[in-house]
């Protein structure tokens, strides 16, 4: 049975491999990540189906109470009658 930091490890080398090759964009370790989990599970499957990798959730939409704190919601102008 393989080592589960193994797997990890070669994820995580993957996805470095696929954020290099596209210019090593900003913002996109998700992304990268998900894909280099994806061509790497046939192989994995292979040899370890009782492995499975932890799932990467996007982080929650950050809050920006200070902004907001005292300001009331937009309202849409009402229509003009001509």
């Amino acid at each position: 049975m393989a080592d589960p930091k193994d797997l990890q490890s070669r994820i995580a080398a993957r996805a470095y491999h696929i954020w290099e090759g596209e210019g090593r964009p900003h913002g996109r370790d998700q992304e990268h990540w998900r894909m280099a989990e994806a061509e790497l599970a046939p192989v994995t499957a292979k040899t370890t189906p009782a492995v499975t990798a932890n799932p990467v959730t996007p982080p929650a939409p950050l809050k920006r109470p200070s902004l907001l704190r005292g300001r009331k919601p937009p309202v849409a102008p009402a229509p003009t009658v001509r």
